[in-house]
């Protein structure tokens, strides 16, 4: 049984992704395997202070009172 075969079945993934991520190995080592890029596109909507105050509300245990105040913030955004 060939080596990405055998490894997809033992991990449960498609020997596809085995393949890529050997390649990644063999390109890159490690630091190959671990590099995370990301798809071009449309900027996100909502960045900067403003990213950081919805994640600091988000991680507060009391959270947003409604769905509605959640609707509202995400309004104020796509003005």
């Amino acid at each position: 049984m060939p080596l990405g075969q055998s490894l997809a079945e033992r991990l449960g993934r498609d020997e596809a992704t085995i393949t890529r991520w050997l390649k990644k190995y063999k390109d890159g080592g490690y630091r190959g395997l671990l590099e995370v890029k990301h798809a071009p596109g449309k900027e996100p909507i909502v960045s900067g202070e403003h990213l950081e105050r919805f994640k600091q509300k988000l991680s507060e245990p009391q959270g947003f009172d409604s769905y509605s105040q959640i609707q509202l913030i995400r309004f104020w955004f796509w003005k």
